[in-house]
């Protein structure tokens, strides 16, 4: 299943019911990445990459086949593994997830920015009939196979 025909899948969910674990894993068996708001501080991410970032008030945060890149002020210790993990990341191609919270009338909105962007479409996920999130079905699989 393409990113297009996923995101169509997932629209019109209600908060915290927004993926399953088949879909995850649906999701991950055909290189998507979905990325959706959770609560008023983080940003999950599911499918090819798992993780949760931090994002009271929105953040921007930068992904890569590897998954979330950290930044250099996230490597508390600046041990040399940490020193390592950051410059072997850096150099990986990837791009930037925008999250926007409180913005369009809605909890949050997801955006993309870079040079050379994957495919990727929309979806909304609903609270009590409200808008709560526009989430990104993003096509992770070239970066993923290192193209």
């Amino acid at each position: 299943m393409g990113p297009f025909a996923f995101s169509a899948k997932l629209t019109r969910r209600e908060y915290r019911h927004e993926i399953s674990e088949e879909e995850c894993d649906q999701a991950k068996a055909n290189g998507l990445l979905v990325v959706f708001g959770r609560a008023d501080d983080g940003v999950e991410l599911q499918g090819v990459i798992e993780d949760y970032v931090d994002a009271y008030d929105g953040t921007t945060f930068e992904v890569c086949s590897k998954g979330v890149k950290p930044t250099w002020r996230h490597c508390e210790e600046k041990t040399f593994d940490e020193a390592k993990l950051f410059f072997d990341l850096e150099k990986l191609p990837g791009f930037k997830i925008i999250a926007q919270w409180d913005q369009n009338g809605r909890a949050w909105t997801m955006r993309l920015e870079g040079n050379s962007l994957p495919e990727h479409y929309p979806f909304m996920i609903f609270e009590d009939g409200e808008e709560f999130c526009e989430g990104l079905v993003i096509d992770m699989n070239g970066l993923v196979s290192g193209t």
